[in-house]
């Protein structure tokens, strides 16, 4: 997924649901430097994601914790 974010971050944004962000993204992928911001931001929005998902999880288990 990450060689996604790289080549089509504007497509990248599109699969996971973010319509705003992909419509900006396609616009700098236009220019070279902004690819590469477009691919920057691909990326560490994926992993920040990933990230909360994670949080989440770890949250949903720690109240379990409380509980029992």
């Amino acid at each position: 997924m990450i060689l996604l974010d790289l080549l089509l971050p504007g497509l990248s944004f599109f699969l996971r649901g973010k319509l705003i962000a992909a419509f900006i993204a396609l616009i700098l992928q236009i220019t070279i430097i902004g690819w590469i911001f477009a691919s920057i931001w691909a990326i560490l929005a994926r992993r920040n994601a990933r990230n909360a998902r994670h949080l989440s999880v770890l949250e949903q288990q720690l109240m379990n914790d409380r509980t029992k």
